[in-house]
């Protein structure tokens, strides 16, 4: 993370967003510092709406006093931020976990391949020294601003096995669209919502998982996950 690019996202997200945002779940936000001070380690999965997600979710730990989780906190983030002189910014104002993106999958099968053993490697550390990692379980934004927890890939739930004693934050955001818009590289003004879930311990999911289709584990796992999403959200971001 570089301090100084830090500094400027928050003057920005003072100015852009500050005025009209809203964050909801502070009671949850309190059970996930008190989990994280016992040792557990945290994952928030926020949907994806814009690239403006991860600074917003960051702004309103900060904001609300959790500067202890904001700042043990690590971003898994594709490569394709780089292409966008606003996002490439955003980037390294913050503590980044670099994944290759879909497209190099197809591309070069091996060079993903390693690109993700390093950035599975570095997220385990996180979790192994009760830090927190926030994954965007849909991979790209939404461009109808719906969850499609169809199209989330079942071996996003390898994070939850990366430590002994993991807890999942279900976060719903929705008004990031408007402040950072697909396609766009300028910020603008938007009224922005955060709510932040009930903290819930990843092997409670793995085992109901287990019980339910053992054949199925991973992708139960991560519709679970949706599911305390979506409930998050208002019904035209479900």
């Amino acid at each position: 993370m570089n301090p100084a690019k830090h500094a400027l996202a928050e003057v920005l997200l003072r100015w852009y967003v500050k005025k009209d945002l809203t964050i909801i779940g502070d009671e949850n936000l309190e059970k996930a510092r008190e989990l994280k001070s016992s040792g557990a380690a945290l994952i928030f999965f926020p949907n994806h709406l814009s690239n403006a997600d991860v600074p917003v979710l960051d702004y309103s730990l900060r904001q609300r006093g959790y500067v202890d989780i904001a700042s043990s906190r690590y971003d898994m983030q594709g490569s394709v931020l780089d292409s966008n002189p606003i996002t490439r910014t955003l980037k390294t104002a913050y503590n980044v976990i670099p994944i290759p993106s879909q497209r190099l999958e197809m591309k070069n099968i091996e060079k993903y391949q390693k690109q993700r053993g390093r950035g599975h490697s570095a997220a385990m550390q996180v979790l192994e020294t009760g830090g927190a990692l926030s994954v965007l379980a849909q991979g790209s934004r939404s461009r109808d601003k719906k969850l499609h927890p169809e199209k989330v890939k079942p071996s996003t739930a390898i994070y939850l096995d990366m430590a002994p004693n993991v807890y999942i934050i279900p976060v719903g955001i929705w008004g990031t669209e408007d402040v950072l818009p697909i396609g766009s590289a300028k910020l603008r003004h938007g009224k922005v919502t955060i709510s932040f879930g009930e903290p819930v311990s990843a092997l409670e999911l793995k085992q109901h998982a287990i019980l339910t289709d053992p054949e199925r584990v991973n992708e139960l796992i991560m519709a679970d996950i949706m599911g305390r999403i979506a409930a998050l959200l208002p019904e035209e971001y479900r």
